[in-house]
């Protein structure tokens, strides 16, 4: 994740201080920040190489006097909400259990 911001930080800025006494519940959510960030970066990946080839294609236009006029793509990544909300209720249950255990 070296070239783009993560989008989950301060979501794992709450798990680090929220969740401190839950190392197994903190560790799973930073593994779920991880892949949400992991598919923003390639949906930026993917964005930056379609405008490359719409810059290369307005190129090729212009070379042939056609006038375009600008165009501008928007990609919305979309999240399986309900595979985060039962991975957040076995997250509360694993928490739930370990303050049992206490």
């Amino acid at each position: 994740m070296s070239e783009y911001t993560p989008i989950t930080g301060e979501l794992r800025e709450y798990a680090t201080v929220a969740w401190d006494p839950w190392p197994e519940a903190r560790d799973r959510l930073y593994q779920m920040c991880d892949a949400i960030d992991s598919i923003h970066a390639q949906l930026e990946r993917e964005n930056a190489a379609l405008k490359a080839e719409l810059d290369r294609v307005l190129g090729e236009q212009e070379e042939h006097q056609h006038i375009i006029s600008e165009v501008t793509v928007t990609v919305t990544p979309r999240l399986d909400w309900s595979a985060v909300v039962a991975d957040l209720r076995e997250l509360t249950a694993l928490c739930e259990r370990t303050k049992e255990d206490a």
